[in-house]
């Protein structure tokens, strides 16, 4: 995909003392949330839609857990994502801005897109009616209604200076010198463009591969892990789709329940041609789920490829037998071939050499 730069305009704590809640002559204190600090991050204006927004925040919640700053899950909490909404719309040669809408409430990423996209058809089509522009005090705050999946109201017509900062005569001014922050930087562990440019460099996986194996900080390790110290591009390649096939299903990932013996082993016996790439896929999991060693799991269940013609022989008349209409079917039109090698596979549990099945099955029916 194309590369955007997103500029940081600030990034500041934030910590609630307290909440007061008047209740006729009393005041209620909860404390519920005091002392917990927050990380704001404000974005410039750059965005051009929600896809952009999404993204955007992903690679944030992505960089804040590969530093283990936090697990950053936002439907728990530890983030949270409060998009501001506005629009440029040209008409008679001239742009236009629509006042600004912060839409809070947002539960999850999925829902800040969908935030997104309600809120731009609602202020199109309020444009549309009353022409308003954007000034310094019609700011609105929308909550999100997830059940109606509609935007709402909250708090009308601020001014555009939200935070009134105060100098706090007891905290002097933070300065954080260059070297401090030169020192920091050396000591970050690699982050996820920068794991994706290795994996690209060293071994010459895909974009779109690269991107999804780095995803998530415990799956990439547990790949780098099940890869080994010097793996050869074949092996890499090999390991990705497994991490990528399989394996993704299993997410989270633990890397301590990846042996790299394991997928050498699986690697050279699927080169070897002593087990299918079907048996791989379903040896791989049953090695996570159980941590047993792949040579056992192969042999208590069969599993090993067979490659003796008389037993492929008798699997293929056994195929013929059971589906006469794909035989004639393949009579007509050899190329429906891969249907009858299909039912062979799964007649032999997969362990069956797919090539020599299909030789057979040639044979046999008369070609």
């Amino acid at each position: 995909g194309q590369e955007k730069t997103i500029h940081i305009s600030e990034a500041h704590m934030e910590e609630d003392a307290a909440k007061s809640i008047h209740e006729g002559n009393h005041t209620l204190i909860d404390f519920n949330k005091s002392g917990i600090s927050l990380l704001e991050i404000v974005s410039d204006p750059e965005m051009n839609s929600s896809d952009e927004a999404l993204v955007y925040a992903k690679k944030v919640q992505q960089i804040i857990r590969y530093l283990a700053v936090s697990d950053a899950n936002i439907e728990e909490g530890s983030m949270r994502v409060e998009p501001t909404v506005n629009l440029k719309i040209q008409k008679n040669d001239r742009a236009y801005y629509t006042p600004l809408v912060e839409i809070k409430n947002i539960a999850s990423l999925s829902a800040a897109k969908k935030a997104i996209d309600y809120e731009t058809k609602r202020q199109t089509k309020e444009f549309e009616k009353n022409q308003e522009e954007k000034s310094t005090t019609n700011k609105t705050t929308r909550g999100w209604d997830m059940d109606r999946s509609v935007t709402f109201l909250q708090r009308e017509k601020e001014g555009s200076a939200d935070y009134r900062y105060f100098p706090e005569p007891d905290i002097p001014p933070l300065v954080i010198d260059k070297d401090y922050v030169e020192k920091i930087k050396k000591k970050l562990p690699e982050l996820p463009d920068e794991k994706i440019a290795r994996y690209q460099k060293d071994f010459g996986l895909s974009d779109y591969d690269t991107t999804l194996l780095v995803q998530d900080l415990d799956f990439a390790e547990a790949f780098e892990k099940a890869i080994g110290s010097e793996p050869s591009d074949e092996l890499v390649k090999f390991t990705a789709n497994l991490f990528l096939g399989p394996l993704k299903k299993q997410e989270p990932i633990d890397p301590q329940r990846i042996n790299p013996k394991d997928f050498f082993y699986l690697f050279s016996a699927n080169q070897k041609e002593e087990i299918s790439s079907t048996v791989v896929r379903d040896v791989i999991l049953k090695i996570y789920k159980t941590q047993k060693d792949p040579k056992s799991i192969i042999k208590e269940k069969g599993l090993s490829q067979v490659s003796d013609s008389k037993k492929i022989k008798k699997l293929a008349r056994q195929t013929i037998k059971d589906n006469p209409k794909a035989v004639e079917d393949y009579k007509k039109n050899p190329n429906t071939i891969g249907f009858l090698v299909g039912q062979l596979m799964k007649l032999s549990k997969g362990s069956a050499n797919p090539q020599l099945a299909r030789k057979t099955l040639q044979k046999l029916c008369g070609t």
